[in-house]
């Protein structure tokens, strides 16, 4: 089922795109075509090496001439909650800058730690908030999904 939303968010996601471009834009000169890189990466526990995985990812799909780089549910996570605060908006950040450098759209799913988990709790479930963040070719957040259970 989880798979089913996110791909929806992802229809929805490329739909837009492909009207944002094509607005104002003589229909000649707009792409026939979108090359999506899928980067396959399993979730780690480590906040900073997740983050330079998907930075090396991202970098590598643009370089294959994706225009989109899709990263896995989780993919950038903090369900322990072990990371320095802050640590998750700089790793956002740090992808931002990167898709802004390779000009790609980049669409990231992740995990944080919920607020109302029980301190000395190591389990997954039940404690983590999964959302997913769109980010366009000039470095912003453009999209952002939260689910709500």
């Amino acid at each position: 089922m989880k798979t089913i939303r996110f791909f929806s968010a992802l229809a929805v996601f490329l739909t837009a795109l492909a009207a944002g471009s094509a607005a104002n834009v003589p229909r000649d000169s707009v792409p026939t075509r979108l090359k999506i890189g899928v980067v396959q990466m399993a979730r780690g526990p480590d906040l900073a090496a997740c983050r330079d995985r998907i930075i090396a990812r991202n970098s590598e799909a643009a370089a294959l001439g994706a225009r989109v780089a899709v990263i896995p549910e989780g993919a950038l996570n903090n369900v322990r909650g072990d990371a320095q605060p802050g640590a998750l908006e700089e790793a956002l950040a740090a992808i931002r800058r990167t898709a802004k450098e390779k000009n790609v759209y980049v669409v990231l799913a992740g995990a944080n730690r919920r607020a109302a988990a029980k301190p000395d709790s190591t389990a997954y479930s039940g404690n983590q908030a999964n959302w997913m963040s769109v980010i366009g070719p000039d470095g912003r957040e453009f999209f952002r999904y939260e689910k709500l259970y």
